[in-house]
């Protein structure tokens, strides 16, 4: 766990780690609270549907459903940030333990949005 703390607060790159059965972020680095807006505490309270778009709920739980066969994910989303802007990302996924529990380590790269 020390490893993924360590790794997590002292990269540039936005990154949280979610629990796999909830989808709830257990972990956030600065990085992703400059990107998206929110404090560490209000991301805790968010689950990672709140920074998908309400369309692309069904297809993000269908693909939820597909996870539990992989270790890595990519995949790129459209994003809401706290003040409602909308933001193009890839996200890329790594299956952990955490510290105890099934988890997700994401990083998140911004990408241009296209209008």
């Amino acid at each position: 766990m020390k490893d993924y703390h360590k790794l997590l607060h002292q990269s540039p790159v936005p990154t949280y780690i979610l629990d796999e059965q909830t989808n709830s972020f257990i972990e956030v680095n600065k990085a992703a609270c400059e990107l998206y807006g929110y404090t560490p505490a209000e991301f805790r309270s968010l689950t990672a549907l709140d920074l998908h778009l309400k369309e692309d709920h069904n297809k993000l739980r269908a693909e939820r459903i597909m996870l539990g066969t992989f270790k890595v994910y990519y995949g790129n989303w459209t994003h809401k940030k706290k003040n409602g802007e909308l933001i193009r990302v890839k996200i890329i996924a790594d299956k952990i333990i955490y510290p105890d529990k099934g988890a997700w380590f994401v990083i998140i790269k911004p990408l241009k949005l296209e209008k």
